[in-house]
């Protein structure tokens, strides 16, 4: 038996007669030992920013958990309507105990499917018919606008010394902490204008994934970033993790 979903308003009325009314949608089921879908550890590979040009392909990952034991569910299922595509069934990959690991094989978004974020819904059911579910959003995307932002790591980033001396002759380097889910980080920039100046170009390195980043490299003529600029500079990869 499917779970029911009931709907529930909750009215105030104060002294002069104004209501204020909150709606609640309750679900129900047959089975209080249902399966469960942890949607925090819910993703999609290579990334949640995908192209609808129905050649990349994607997989969804899920965690599904039952208190009575993997073995009891029956089926899980990922709803992929808002990308025009029919229900894909999730496999089991890993176990442990209560809960196991389950994705869909690999697959495509049409290329008539608009733009935008969409929802994907998944389903676990267990052998008394009882329901869990999740859902996971994407972004859908054209092909040259695909991808996540580099991240500029506030907390990993610092200069050598800590504290600048502006004595116009004591050195300092910066170092700033750079990822890239998609490991496609062009070139980084920083702008010192209101703090210092610096001595001859600086230039950098492409198609780093995540590290440390600092100013000191010669200028090239195939380097993507030359600023010819003194105060508005370019960094290069340091150190990688």
């Amino acid at each position: 038996m499917r779970k029911s979903s009931y709907r529930l308003e909750v009215t105030a009325t104060d002294n002069t007669g104004v209501t204020g009314t909150l709606a609640l949608n309750v679900k129900t089921s047959v089975n209080a030992n249902k399966p469960s879908v942890d949607e925090d550890r819910i993703y999609v590979t290579p990334r949640e920013s995908l192209p609808n040009d129905n050649t990349t392909t994607f997989t969804v990952h899920a965690y599904i958990e039952d208190p009575d034991g993997i073995e009891d569910i029956t089926s899980v299922t990922v709803d992929l309507e808002e990308i025009n595509l029919p229900p894909a069934t999730m496999i089991t990959t890993t176990a442990d105990g209560q809960g196991a690991w389950y994705k869909t094989t690999e697959l495509k978004i049409p290329t008539e499917v608009i733009k935008g974020i969409k929802a994907l819904d998944i389903y676990a059911r267990d052998k008394a018919g009882a329901e869990g579910e999740g859902r996971l959003e994407i972004e859908v995307t054209n092909f040259d606008e695909v991808g996540d932002a580099p991240v500029v790591n506030a907390g990993k980033s610092y200069t050598s010394p800590n504290v600048a001396v502006n004595d116009e002759s004591t050195k300092l380097k910066l170092y700033a902490f750079v990822s890239d889910k998609d490991e496609d980080i062009d070139y980084v920039m920083v702008n010192l204008s209101n703090v210092a100046k610096y001595k001859g170009l600086a230039s950098t390195g492409s198609g780093a994934s995540s590290g440390y980043y600092d100013y000191t490299a010669s200028n090239t003529a195939e380097n993507p970033c030359a600023t010819n600029s003194d105060t508005i500079l370019c960094m290069t990869p340091s150190v990688q993790e």
